[in-house]
């Protein structure tokens, strides 16, 4: 819903509620952990590391150390901070401090924006030791709001728009502008052919994708289509340290992309939605399709499908795009269209070699315990967000999609909290 991001916390808060707040906004995506009530973690898109990289600043935690804990956590359920005191490895003291300066950055976040989309997913918890929660009154009682930003005034594109990346947006490694696969200017002062494989544009920005950009904990490949004539397009990488909700808004707000579902181009592609108004206001009851032989995974995408009716659909499949293990469409969008999309855009997920070569320290590893993945894509096509993230483990990769309409930022919280609850030991033993 849409309201004061604050107001609904507090409401679930005072409610002692149990589950996961989550806030989106144009640039940046917000989760907060409830357990009766109490904070029991928090994390932003702004500051996702910040609780490993302040416990280093307290003890000497090696990353193969920390890597340990984190596999220990992933089977045990146990939360990160209780192991780590467990282990010997850090006091109850030292991971409340790094706790509270990951949890006060989410919240602070949260104070600073002006509206946005909340969902609640009520969910329950093995219990937590009240040592490691935090009271949201009096976290919130010592966050003061901050000043506005001044508009920047860059809104249009002219022969500069690379200057004007460089200059604005912060962590930007380097940027070409391509014609088909050719490079008509880039940031580097290096000659040769494009950074980006001709094939990944051929599967991208030029076959129907407005925008699209894969992400790791290492950094993220962005390409938008410029809009220019079908073939130009505008390539990115940015590092580690890039705020990536910012960075895109930023890069789509500067190089022209439209990024609704207003957005028309001249060449559709099958699965491009065409839908009449009338049939995107199904009734979210509407009879679902499914497909794929693990119910187990049916089941746990049934159950969020019918709490985040936005979705249009959301399979698992396996690392190459390839034929759907269990999946679940609704409202026009079919099997053979979710398919379809996969196959094509699954180029993106599988190019780790073009993102940043080493991740910044040891918070760079995957922390799928704080809500991050190995991996992830998001594109934006005629009418409908794709999004995708392989899943820790055997590497499968989930998919969801949802119309273009809905904020990207909560088609990014569904994916984390989707892959989540497949990965919890309650959804694996269903299929037991």
């Amino acid at each position: 819903m849409a309201g004061d991001p604050v107001k609904e916390l507090r409401a679930a808060a005072d409610e002692r509620r149990s589950g996961e707040f989550v806030c989106v906004a144009d640039a940046v995506e917000i989760h907060v952990y409830l357990q009766n009530g109490r904070v029991a973690w928090a994390t932003d898109s702004n500051h996702p590391f910040a609780f490993t990289r302040h416990l280093g600043t307290l003890v000497e935690l090696p990353p193969e150390v920390f890597r340990e804990v984190l596999e220990s956590c992933r089977g045990s359920r146990a939360p990160v901070g209780e192991t780590l005191v467990a282990w010997g490895l850090a006091s109850a003291a030292q991971v409340r401090a790094a706790l509270r300066r990951q949890v006060e950055l989410a919240l602070e976040t949260v104070v600073g924006l002006r509206g946005g989309q909340t969902l609640f997913l009520a969910r329950t918890y093995r219990p937590y030791d009240p040592q490691l929660t935090f009271e949201l009154e009096a976290l919130l009682s010592e966050i003061h709001e901050p000043a506005a930003a001044p508009p920047t005034g860059l809104d249009s594109i002219d022969g500069a728009l690379l200057r004007r990346l460089s200059a604005a947006i912060h962590g930007l490694e380097w940027a070409e502008i391509l014609d088909g696969a050719s490079v008509v200017e880039r940031t580097a002062r290096e000659q040769g052919p494009s950074r980006v494989p001709a094939g990944l544009v051929e599967n991208t920005v030029l076959d129907g994708a407005l925008y699209a950009v894969t992400r790791s904990s290492r950094g993220a490949l962005v390409g938008l289509s410029l809009g220019m004539g079908a073939r130009r397009s505008l390539w990115c990488r940015l590092g580690a340290s890039a705020l990536l909700g910012r960075a895109l808004s930023d890069l789509c707000r500067l190089a022209g992309t439209v990024t609704d579902e207003s957005a028309s181009r001249p060449l559709r592609r099958p699965w491009e939605l065409q839908l009449e108004d009338d049939d995107l206001e199904l009734s979210h009851a509407a009879q679902p399709v499914s497909w794929g032989r693990d119910h187990r995974a049916l089941d746990t995408i049934l159950d969020f499908m019918g709490k985040a009716p936005d979705l249009l659909a959301a399979f698992v499949g396996g690392p190459e795009g390839s034929e759907p293990l269990a999946g679940i469409s609704r409202r026009g969008l079919s099997p053979e269209q979710c398919a379809a999309i996969a196959r094509r855009r699954s180029a993106l997920l599988n190019r780790e070699d073009l993102l940043p070569r080493a991740a910044p320290d040891a918070a760079g590893m995957d922390l799928h315990e704080l809500g991050l993945r190995l991996r992830a894509l998001g594109t934006l096509e005629q009418g409908l967000w794709c999004f995708a993230g392989q899943q820790p483990g055997d590497g499968d990769v989930l998919w969801v999609f949802a119309r273009a309409a809905v904020p990207q930022g909560l088609v990014w919280a569904y994916l984390t909290s989707l892959g989540r609850q497949l990965l919890s030991p309650e959804s694996r033993s269903r299929s037991a």
